[in-house]
C-alpha cells in the first residue's frame, strides 16, 4: 500500500507533465473482412447515432487525452475529410499495406518528433468505436500512476526493478484494460519501448512486446474494449449494442 506522502509525490509528478501520454489511433488498415473488394471503407460506415466509425473512435480518444495522432493511409483523403473538425494531428502512412505493425512504427516515429517529452503512447484501433472515454483515461492514468509510484519507491533509479518493504517490484512498461478476464484496447506503451515499436512490421502488431513485457492490467466494466467493427454483421449489430455488453473481437495489437 502506498503512503500518503508517496501518493502526494506521484500527483505532483503527474500534474507537472506537459504531455505525459499521447494518443495514437490506427486508421490505415484495409479492412478486407468488411469488404474484400476494397470498395467500402468500414471506418467511414455510419453507426446508429450517425457518426462514422472513425469519428466515434477519434472522439473518444480526444475526450480522454490532450493530444491525439491519427495514422491514415497515404491516399486517405476521405478519412482526412471525416476527421477535419476534430482536434487531431494526421499522419499519412505510406507503409499501410505492410500491416498494423508498420502503422504503429510510423505513428510512433511521428510522435517522437512532435512530442519529444511524452512518457509514452496510448495506442487504439479506429475500428473499435464502442470504447468509453473513461476507459481510455483509466488506462492512461493507471499507467502513469503506477510508474510514478515505482519511481518514488526506487528513488528515481534507472533500473526496471526494485524492492519495497521486502517485496520485489517491476516497472510496468505496458498497461491494458481487461473486461471479464479478457485483455482489450487501448494499450499504453512506455517511451522506453520506442526502439521496439519502431522496428514493428507486418500485421502482427505489438503482440511480441506484450509477450516480452508483462502488462499492468486494469479491470473495467466496458465491453467496448474487446468489440470491433470487422464485418458488415458487426456494423448491423451495433444498433443493439448496449454500452457495457460482452463482445467477440479477436483482434490484438
Amino acid at each position: 500500500m502506498a503512503s500518503v506522502l508517496q501518493l502526494s509525490i506521484v500527483l505532483i509528478v503527474l500534474q507537472n507533465k506537459a504531455a505525459p501520454l499521447i494518443g495514437l489511433l490506427l486508421a490505415s488498415g484495409r479492412g478486407q473482412r468488411f469488404d474484400a473488394g476494397g470498395h467500402r471503407n468500414k471506418l467511414l460506415a455510419s453507426l446508429p447515432d450517425g457518426q462514422t466509425v472513425v469519428v466515434a473512435s477519434a472522439r473518444a480518444m480526444c475526450a480522454a487525452l490532450d493530444h491525439v495522432v491519427v495514422v491514415v493511409p497515404a491516399r486517405g483523403s476521405l478519412l482526412e475529410a471525416a476527421l477535419v473538425d476534430l482536434p487531431v494531428r494526421l499522419v499519412r502512412n505510406a507503409r499501410a499495406k505492410e500491416g498494423m505493425g508498420a502503422s504503429i512504427a510510423v505513428g510512433v516515429h511521428a510522435m517522437q518528433a512532435e512530442f519529444p517529452d511524452a512518457e509514452g503512447w496510448v495506442i487504439a484501433l479506429a475500428d473499435m468505436p464502442f470504447i468509453a472515454p473513461e476507459t481510455i483515461r483509466a488506462v492512461a492514468e493507471g499507467f502513469l500512476m503506477a510508474n510514478a509510484l515505482f519511481a518514488v519507491r526506487s528513488g528515481n533509479g534507472a533500473g526496471d526493478e526494485t524492492c519495497h518493504h521486502g517485496r520485489h517490484e517491476t516497472r510496468r512498461l505496458i498497461a491494458a484494460p481487461t473486461y471479464r478476464g479478457r485483455r482489450g484496447h487501448p494499450v499504453a506503451f512506455s517511451k522506453q519501448l520506442a526502439d521496439e515499436l519502431l522496428l514493428l512490421s507486418g500485421d502482427v502488431g505489438a503482440s511480441a512486446l506484450l509477450a516480452r513485457h508483462p502488462a499492468l492490467l486494469i479491470e473495467c466494466d466496458d465491453g467496448g474494449i474487446v468489440r470491433d467493427i470487422d464485418t458488415p454483421a458487426d456494423l448491423a449489430g451495433a444498433a443493439n449494442y448496449p454500452p457495457r455488453a460482452p463482445s467477440t473481437s479477436r483482434k490484438q495489437l
